[in-house]
């Protein structure tokens, strides 16, 4: 772990106020602290293209502008936590950058904090955070999905692999997390992969349907998208 220091800055896309759309504290109001850069998506420079992202199964269109747009100082991030005493870190991949500071500092002032991360990167500071929400990508390491509070799996019917087969990969991925733990098991949600702005319908009949053969599962709608806020 790198020395804590008051100077030291994190490139952030953006902070904002809102309700978590997704997973299991949907609704709950929090601040949003987006880190600029993921590991595992890519923009195309030149166009004005979404950034493309490669889920377990396939690739599909990143929703987030996770661009730099600032730095910030831990004590700055933290002192944006107000009045919702809860900190949502996102991105991106916001463990490409070592958080344990922005965590501690956090709970040094009792605040929540929760992280979203796609499972793919491994820091020793994911243990201390409150709630962990992995939305498996491509190539997501098995400890993450270990200490993961609550998987949310992506659903694009474009996907080339069938049906079927996606649903067998989930349920490996599902049952490995399930095991080797003594700790309360993650809660599973299926998640329709949308548009940038609006829900997409097709994904979200697809997802539907799959949970009916999965009726422990819960739904992830990304209700901001509904309820057109951030």
């Amino acid at each position: 772990m790198e020395k804590p220091t008051l100077f030291k800055t994190y490139p952030l896309a953006e902070v904002f106020h809102s309700i978590q759309g997704e997973g299991t504290w949907m609704g709950l109001p929090m601040t949003f602290v987006r880190f600029a850069g993921c590991s595992v998506g890519r923009y195309h420079f030149g166009t004005e293209q979404p950034a493309t992202c490669q889920a377990y199964a396939g690739e599909f269109q990143c929703d987030t502008d996770y661009r730099a747009k600032f730095r910030w100082t831990a004590l700055q991030i933290v002192d944006a936590v107000k009045p919702e005493r809860t900190m949502c870190i996102t991105g991106g991949e916001p463990l490409d950058h070592d958080i344990t500071e922005i965590v501690q500092l956090a709970h040094a002032m009792n605040l929540r904090v929760h992280l979203e991360t796609s499972g793919t990167v491994w820091r020793d500071c994911l243990r201390e955070i409150d709630h962990v929400a992995c939305s498996p990508k491509k190539h997501v390491l098995p400890q993450v999905l270990q200490v993961a509070h609550e998987l949310r799996f992506l659903w694009e019917p474009k996907w080339k692999q069938r049906p079927d087969q996606l649903l067998a990969d989930i349920d490996d991925l599902v049952l490995f997390a399930m095991g080797a733990r003594f700790t309360q098991p993650p809660r599973v949600y299926l998640s329709p992969v949308n548009y940038y702005d609006k829900p997409n319908k097709e994904n979200l009949e697809q997802v539907m349907e799959v949970l009916r053969l999965r009726p422990t599962w819960l739904l992830s709608p990304q209700l901001h998208k509904y309820l057109h806020v951030r």
